[in-house]
């Protein structure tokens, strides 16, 4: 599904516009804020992960939620 076709069946319009047959509620979850306090061996573990060989550095980071 496009973004586009998303927008349009929650808001009924691609301009975010709600419409009357748009009905019942929508919630957003976010990330935890915050800084993060990775131990030492949290840090070798995800390093030891990412650097291995055929695995994306940017899937790792992305598992582990390391921005």
């Amino acid at each position: 599904m496009t973004r586009a076709r998303a927008v349009r069946e929650v808001f009924g319009s691609e301009t975010g516009r709600t419409s009357a047959r748009t009905t019942g509620r929508v919630e957003v979850v976010g990330r935890v804020s915050g800084r993060r306090s990775w131990s030492d061996a949290e840090k070798l573990e995800i390093l030891a992960e990412a650097f291995r060989p055929g695995v994306r550095v940017r899937d790792v980071i992305a598992r582990r939620e390391v921005s």
